[in-house]
């Protein structure tokens, strides 16, 4: 579950059915009709900036920056390292790369646009900034083909996308921000052509409607119709909830819209008149072409339907507008808008659309038919389920149901089905979330705040609280087995809440630093904690006194317990730069280790599960004197793991990412002689 949002045109349609994204450190192949996924691993760290998939679906390409991420986002420049293109045929099974294509002369670590050739032999990819350089990659050879620097144009901002013509492999179109040229490909140079005002608007987007006409989207709300390399109109889409929109359809030189639904049209004279008096949120993000019409997205919340007229003089009907969610009070007043759409895709049948947003959501809809003038529905509903917009930063699992809770930084709480792969309950709060703790019987839950840690009930739709402790930032809370007992980590001490009769049953004392991670011994008589200090510590939950006590070299930043073979409560705890592992109150081992962020533990099929700092996972046996070898990584999330959940039965793992993602793996018996590392 989730979406890399970063990603240009990060959605795409393989076949009438199947659309792909790419989410965590995969490229997921979803079947929109049975919700079947198959994954492609990224077989590069660098993040993807940009995809695109050819003519007649045959390849797909994948815009790769030309250096890592480091855990909080920015790019780690190694001397040398290039942005590439990845090239992968769509047709085979599995899905596999068949072409990686470097191109030396760009100076930007990443490119931001991609678009192939009619005749799929070409790949065109756009460099980012400063140099803006257009590089032209031949994909049987690897070799690039030409290049353009389009920084070298006086004036130009930025590019945002480019497009091959549809027919003739030697042409294509660039736009951006005072950016719209047209190139021609003549002895492997490329040479501008046609239209010169291109300094004038404010491009976003852009397609070919048909081999001899383009359509712009700019900043300012409306769509700039190109044939044969010049303007010949102007399309400002009306929209009845924005009134600067209707505005500009005013003068001289506009035709005014009918009731059948037309868009205000412009001759090339009045073109220039429309400037930058429009809010910046009403920009044409994008496009999909469908049955000789096409739809596109204009401002928050807002797709646009338009169809060919049969009048040569009227060009194109605006037909219908679908909102991608009912709008909020709050968005009506400001608006905003809560999404904006980043990309948009149409299958080859033209009945579906399915569009990404800027908050990492995927949405679709039945396309209406354009010939009718109500639509059956007009409001976009989540492809699968929707999915967290910010990182997550905590989720605990269900022992007596297929639950799994998740929080994030975008202030969600989500229950998911981990067996069906549903989302069950979204709720949004006001606060800013730390923390979360499923109750064994999954109908309560608890959430830390700033100011406090709540229980809440589970109800069909909502939560309902009825609890709450005076803990402050509570970093890691868990619920005992039975569910009698809540553990909260409250400074340097846990706090440990009766559920039952609502109060604070115990204060357990010992650590000097920031406990940042509890768990409960699987029989409920102990209590452990792991802090910033170094120490382990355990508790007996019947008198309070303390089990046991260990110090070790470095801070231990997350935790997870386990019964072990022997029947003795047991402690997996680290920090990034070291592993522990604790049984009965004794040291067993400590192991150095390089970026680990989390821990999960399947004690009966003694699987130990590690999270790096950098998305991959590294499974291994437990105890780690059972394993061979040294933690070998696999791909994952995109960004710092921060959460490992292991079902109660181990048929599963959930393993969360700061970059919004959560993944489900299956858990299978191992044969006795294999390694220590798990693939």
């Amino acid at each position: 579950f989730g979406l890399r949002k970063e990603v240009r045109d990060a959605i795409v349609h393989l076949d009438r059915k199947t659309v792909l994204y790419p989410a965590g450190a995969f490229l997921v192949s979803h079947d929109t009709e049975t919700h079947q996924q198959k994954l492609t691993v990224l077989q590069k760290p660098n993040p993807p900036t940009a995809m695109a998939v050819s003519f007649r679906r045959q390849y797909l390409a994948v815009c790769l920056a030309g250096a890592a991420q480091d855990p909080s986002g920015n790019y780690i420049r190694t001397e040398g390292e290039l942005p590439s293109v990845s090239i992968y045929d769509i047709k085979t099974h599995p899905m596999r790369r068949v072409r990686s294509l470097v191109c030396g002369d760009v100076a930007s670590q990443e490119y931001v646009a991609a678009t192939f050739s009619a005749d799929e032999r070409v790949v065109g990819v756009q460099g980012g900034g400063p140099d803006w350089t257009l590089v032209l990659f031949v994909i049987e050879k690897s070799k690039v083909l030409s290049i353009f620097r389009l920084g070298d144009s006086p004036g130009l901002l930025s590019v945002s996308s480019i497009a091959f013509h549809p027919e003739d492999s030697g042409v294509l179109a660039v736009v951006g921000r005072k950016a719209l040229r047209f190139l021609r490909l003549h002895d492997k140079l490329l040479k501008a052509y046609g239209y010169q005002a291109g300094l004038q608007h404010m491009c976003c987007s852009l397609v070919w409607a048909d081999h001899y006409t383009l359509l712009v989207g700019t900043e300012e709300g409306t769509i700039l119709l190109m044939e044969e390399g010049e303007l010949k109109t102007t399309i400002v889409i009306e929209d009845p909830d924005n009134k600067t929109g209707k505005a500009q359809q005013s003068g001289p030189a506009t035709r005014s819209p009918s009731k059948s639904g037309r868009g205000s049209q412009e001759d090339p004279s009045a073109a220039d008149e429309v400037g930058g008096s429009a809010p910046r949120h009403r920009r044409v993000t994008c496009f999909a072409m469908f049955n000789n019409s096409f739809a596109c997205a204009c401002g928050p919340d807002k797709i646009f339907l338009f169809q060919r007229s049969d009048n040569i003089h009227e060009f194109y009907l605006q037909r219908h507008r679908l909102l991608v969610c009912v709008p909020s009070p709050a968005s009506l007043v400001s608006g905003r808008g809560q999404h904006t759409v980043t990309s948009l895709s149409a299958d080859s049948s033209g009945s579906y659309l399915v569009l990404t947003t800027h908050t990492g959501q995927i949405f679709t809809n039945v396309i209406p038919s354009l010939d009718d003038s109500q639509v059956a529905s007009s409001v976009f509903r989540p492809l699968h389920t929707q999915h967290h917009s910010g990182a997550v930063v905590s989720a605990d699992v269900c022992f007596w149901k297929p639950f799994c809770a998740t929080v994030a930084r975008d202030r969600s709480f989500l229950l998911w089905d981990y067996d069906q792969h549903l989302l069950l309950l979204q709720h949004t709060f006001k606060e800013d979330l730390y923390c979360v703790a499923l109750h064994p019987t999954g109908f309560h839950t608890a959430v830390a705040f700033t100011d406090s840690l709540r229980l809440y009930h589970v109800m069909m739709d909502t939560l309902s609280g009825y609890y709450e402790v005076r803990v402050r930032r509570c970093s890691s809370c868990k619920f005992s087995s039975g569910g009698q007992f809540l553990a909260a980590a409250d400074g340097s001490v846990v706090a440990v809440v009766h559920t039952v009769a609502l109060k604070r049953h115990l204060t357990l004392k010992g650590h000097a630093g920031k406990i940042l991670g509890v768990a409960w011994h699987p029989s409920d008589l102990q209590v452990f904690a792991t802090a910033a200090d170094g120490g382990v510590l355990g508790w007996d939950v019947a008198t309070g006194s303390l089990a046991f006590q260990l110090q070790t070299s470095h801070g231990c930043t997350y935790s997870h317990s386990y019964l072990s073979l022997d029947n003795k409560g047991a402690v997996m705890a680290g920090s990034a730069a070291h592993l522990v592992e604790v049984t009965g109150g004794q040291l067993m081992q400590e192991e150095s280790v390089e970026d680990l962020s989390a821990v999960g533990v399947g004690a009966v099929k003694t699987l130990l599960a590690v999270g790096t700092s950098f998305g991959s996972m590294a499974f291994s046996r437990v105890p780690r004197s059972f394993a061979s070898g040294p933690l070998k990584p696999t791909p994952a999330h995109a960004a710092r793991v921060v959460a490992i959940c292991v079902t109660r039965d181990e048929g599963c793992l959930l393993t969360c990412g700061e970059d919004g993602s959560i993944v489900v793996w299956m858990v299978e018996e191992l044969p006795p002689d294999a390694p220590g590392g798990l693939v």
